[in-house]
């Protein structure tokens, strides 16, 4: 009878918080908590929006604006995955839709690991694809550490997906075990380097970057930097022939609706 209530006292130390989150992200689906904002990627040569990241937010009513890091690590090792990829991919593509883009916009969405396993998941891309205004393609971002536990699934889906015109990204290329046989085996389209790295640009870390185009050029894959912050991080990254960038030097994420008075403020000033 102790061992039992001893066993019994552990599980609750150790899943009952998981269960908690995991209802509430549940609940804060139904109760329209979550919301969905919009980094802007730039070409470096211009500064002219080419794209934009699809980030998801969660605002509670009590506890205020909540960290994706708080939440999504639990939330992709769960049956809640799908719904919330759901929810942002069709937000996404409902807030693009509403004020669709003069020009080519590529709209790049998070891809987790347990998505790729979701029976469905191709068919919900193909969808969300069909949905598209024109002018607008989809870019799924993978991360490297799951490329690495992956092979004959995955490459099935990216023949699948490819053929409907969506385009892939490596995220966080460089962070985990880098294995460039992965830039050879998987039909990427883009590689993301990471503001760990970024951040060293311009204080003698030019180099790497340079060394990371020029491998993504032999693969015949385009480089987007992530988090550029200063004047400096960006001139570095230009002269390193990095052609996309995304930062708080050029925008904050934004709401779909503000997203919309950039491109209508570009498009009158040009």
């Amino acid at each position: 009878m102790v061992l039992d209530c001893l066993i019994a006292a552990t599980y609750l130390l150790a899943y009952a918080p998981r269960r908690l989150l995991l209802n509430a992200v549940r609940q804060a689906l139904r109760r329209k908590q979550f919301h969905v904002v919009y980094q802007p990627i730039i070409e470096t040569a211009s500064r002219e929006l080419v794209g934009v990241e699809a980030l998801l937010r969660w605002h509670h009513p009590r506890w205020g604006a909540i960290s994706p890091s708080s939440f999504m690590e639990e939330v992709e090792s769960s049956e809640m995955l799908g719904p919330v990829t759901q929810f942002v991919m069709h937000t996404a593509v409902a807030e693009i839709s509403r004020r669709p883009p003069a020009l080519p916009l590529r709209l790049a969405v998070n891809v987790a690991p347990g998505d790729m396993q979701r029976k469905g998941f191709v068919a919900q891309v193909e969808a969300m694809t069909d949905a598209l205004p024109a002018g607008v393609s989809l870019v799924l971002e993978l991360t490297e550490r799951f490329l690495l536990e992956q092979s004959v699934r995955t490459e099935a889906i990216f023949n699948a997906l490819k053929a409907k015109g969506v385009r892939f990204a490596i995220d966080d290329f460089g962070t985990q075990h880098s294995d460039l046989d992965l830039l050879s085996r998987f039909q990427f389209d883009y590689v993301k380097i990471d503001r760990q790295f970024v951040s060293q640009v311009d204080t003698g870390g030019g180099d790497l970057i340079a060394g990371i185009v020029s491998v993504a050029k032999h693969y015949g894959l385009q480089v987007i930097a992530e988090g550029v912050e200063t004047e400096s991080q960006h001139a570095a990254l230009r002269a390193a022939g990095v052609p996309f960038a995304k930062g708080y030097l050029y925008q904050r994420p934004v709401t779909a609706e503000q997203l919309a008075q950039r491109r209508h403020d570009n498009a009158t000033t040009s």
